[in-house]
């Protein structure tokens, strides 16, 4: 009885449904999301994933300065640059669902709402969560994997440690270094320093 178009509200109202609906549809099988949304709570004890129905969450983090950059070279404009990281226009991002009729709107928010509701101290406790930065995929993949499949194992997740498999996937998918970018301008960077939480900046330790 749902609209072909999921809006956020319905996203918020029954967001258990809809994850009880894909655990009961993957049987046991383990089940990865992967999301830009932001974390909500709501008043009515409403949340973006019910915590009895996920074991862990990875939150992937990148330099903002990186982010900025990476939007401006993709719209060929540094106004829609930061419109889409600081999402000026309070915009939801469509998303169409594989095989399925129906359109779901994603909270995505800006960068500093985003960064704040995953490190959240409560819901990275709750959930059991790890921040990790998407550079430590290029800079040591090794240890950022051994990393990641440890805490799975602390999460209750059954996995064997196998250090040979780890440098075996790494050298049959290697990392490519991250594409840099020329220098903003003392202006752009002003613009970005005046629109990002420092906190966050110096807890993620990153710099403009």
């Amino acid at each position: 009885h749902f609209p072909s178009r999921i809006d956020f509200d319905q996203v918020v109202q029954y967001s258990n449904f809809f994850f009880q609906s894909l655990l009961i549809d993957q049987e046991d099988k383990l089940l990865l999301l992967k999301t830009s949304s932001a974390f909500f709570e709501t008043n009515q004890k409403n949340y973006f994933i019910s915590p009895n129905l996920s074991l862990t969450y990875f939150f992937i983090h990148q330099n903002p300065l990186y982010i900025y950059n990476h939007l401006k070279e993709k719209h060929s404009s540094s106004q829609e640059a930061l419109n889409e990281m600081f999402n000026f226009q309070n915009s939801l991002v469509s998303h169409q669902l594989i095989n399925s009729k129906y359109k779901v709107l994603e909270n995505r928010q800006s960068w500093n709402i985003h960064t704040n509701s995953w490190i959240d101290p409560n819901v990275h406790n709750t959930y059991r969560g790890l921040n990790i930065c998407q550079q430590d995929f290029f800079s040591d993949p090794h240890n950022t994997l051994t990393r990641a499949i440890f805490h799975l194992i602390q999460s209750e997740i059954k996995f064997e440690i196998n250090y040979n498999l780890i440098d075996q996937f790494i050298k049959e998918n290697p990392p490519h270094a991250l594409k840099s970018y020329p220098d903003l301008s003392n202006k752009e960077k002003k613009i970005l320093l005046n629109n990002l939480d420092q906190n966050l900046l110096d807890q993620l330790n990153y710099q403009i």
